[in-house]
């Protein structure tokens, strides 16, 4: 029976596994946080716990490279842009490291965060060096330095919650000296089919309501849509019979064709703001007397809308949330389904609510689109999809008036991150950063971390003008209540 499971072994680690469309979907989005203010392991102490995870779970998901029947994705080729792009089509499968190889491996995922002070005392000039030094052959990178942490981590390897765990768990072992044996633990073989199989085979209305929800969120898109072109179309003509300019593009338009679009390249940004201590409980007696029964989560998407729109960056319609769709695994699955869930288990919804500035709309969009399984649903198209399509490219081109499309990640509270040793006297900050899929999409992540709400948008700074969108983030973190009641202003001089 050895020899058996050691022919196995060896047969998988040539011809590696295939790669799951949840996993392919993320096909060339990179993700990196950093966390700031807290004490750092050491280098060699990181690499130490990784040996010990290696030990206690040598085919950890950690321990995955990427790559096709024809081999796997070089190693040692950093720099980002095309580069990226060409990896990220490339991966098809996962070729677990070879044991013999698996200290050396550990060893080249844990770099010292050595770099100059500028980028020490600007994380988000940070965050995109982070970017551009990813190594296709190296999907997880753990950094560390002076009072400062941080992961790199390909998207198709792990999505939001499972990387915040494993950021929370090698720092705290590695400062401790214990075994990471909290990032051990199984997960359901085939998640997707499970989860499916238990939603909507306990409750197959569920399916009739999740269809109906796909059909009226179309039809309100293509309401919307109609509305939102009819008013740009006046707009553009008003604006020319003012002005002379523009003349051509804009009796372009009025036939129906685009406003124009002029050459483009990627360029990520990140802008990050913490908040102070006092936001929150001030959010919350807000939300108690003017928005009663509401979520927090539609309060933030709500407010993060009206701060693009204050910037100047009016939004286009609708917007993308992302959901985890380990809500949906039955029993001890989803009782262990952050941790021991390998891979994506998120994709995005688009929602359109009647009224994006308003959280009262958005909760009600929220729970009538998530409630039914439409993220589940999503999911299993998207997987479908992706078995078969390589991964879409940026384009070389980008509307000339463009407008934000939002991404909303609302993570909450990260109780696992709160229990790290953090600095009496430096502000605890959690920085993140994730590729945009599209010239046009800014993404917003928002959590809470000790007592401070801390958001980061990502965007491309060849689209948007990164003074503008920190503008928008820092009023967001500042005055979420004022910029709601702001908007409520507007709306009732405008009715």
């Amino acid at each position: 029976m050895t020899s058996t499971n050691a022919a196995v072994r060896r047969l998988r680690e040539h011809l590696g596994t295939r790669m799951p469309g949840r996993d392919r979907a993320w096909r060339g989005t990179h993700t990196t946080v950093l966390l700031t203010g807290l004490e750092a392991p050491t280098p060699d102490a990181v690499r130490a716990t990784l040996r010990r995870l290696a030990a206690l779970a040598p085919e950890h998901r950690l321990f995955q490279r990427p790559g096709t029947l024809r081999g796997r994705v070089g190693e040692g080729s950093p720099g980002g842009g095309q580069a990226d792009s060409t990896a990220a089509a490339a991966m098809t499968r996962w070729f677990p490291v070879p044991r013999p190889e698996l200290a050396e491996f550990c060893d080249r995922m844990v770099l010292p965060l050595d770099v100059s002070a500028d980028l020490l005392d600007d994380p988000d000039a940070l965050q995109k060096h982070l970017h551009t030094q990813a190594d296709p052959g190296l999907p997880f990178r753990f950094l560390t330095g002076d009072n400062a942490v941080a992961v790199s981590v390909a998207h198709p390897l792990l999505d939001g919650r499972p990387v915040v765990s494993l950021l929370a768990g090698l720092t705290g072992r590695s400062l401790d000296g214990a075994l990471p044996a909290e990032l051990v633990s199984g997960g359901p073989r085939h998640p997707l089919t499970l989860a499916l199989a238990d939603h909507f085979g306990r409750d197959p209305r569920r399916l009739a309501a999740t269809l109906r929800s796909y059909r009226t969120a179309s039809t309100e898109r293509a309401e919307r849509a109609e509305r939102a072109e009819r008013a740009e179309r006046a707009e553009r003509a008003e604006s020319a019979a003012t002005t002379g300019a523009g003349a051509n593009v804009d009796q372009a338009a009025a036939h129906g064709g685009p406003a124009g679009a002029g050459p483009w390249h990627p360029d990520l940004a990140s802008v990050s703001v913490t908040s102070d201590p006092t936001l929150l409980p001030r959010l919350h007696r807000w939300r108690t007397h003017n928005a009663p029964g509401v979520t927090r989560t539609a309060v933030f998407f709500a407010a993060a809308r009206a701060a693009l729109v204050e910037a100047g960056l009016a939004p286009s319609p609708g917007l993308h949330v992302l959901v985890d769709n380990r809500r949906y695994l039955p029993g001890a699955a989803a009782a262990t389904g952050l941790a021991g869930l390998a891979g994506n288990f998120s994709v995005g919804v688009h929602l359109d609510p009647p009224d994006a500035l308003d959280p009262a709309s958005i909760a009600e969009t929220l729970d009538r689109g998530l409630g039914a399984g439409r993220p589940l649903a999503t999911m299993a198209l998207v997987t479908a999809r992706a078995q078969r399509r390589r991964p879409t490219t940026l384009p070389a081109s980008a509307p000339l008036a463009p407008r934000p499309a939002m991404a909303l990640n609302y993570l909450g509270r990260l109780r696992e991150l709160e229990g790290l040793p953090w600095l009496a006297g430096q502000e605890p900050r959690l920085i993140t950063a994730s590729t945009p899929g599209a010239p046009e999409l800014v993404t917003f992540a928002i959590t809470q971390l000790r007592g401070r709400l801390q958001v980061s948008a990502s965007f491309h700074a060849s689209t948007f003008d990164p003074a503008r969108v920190r503008q928008a983030v820092e009023t967001l973190c500042a005055d979420p209540a004022g910029l709601l009641d702001r908007a409520a202003g507007r709306r009732l001089r405008s009715a």
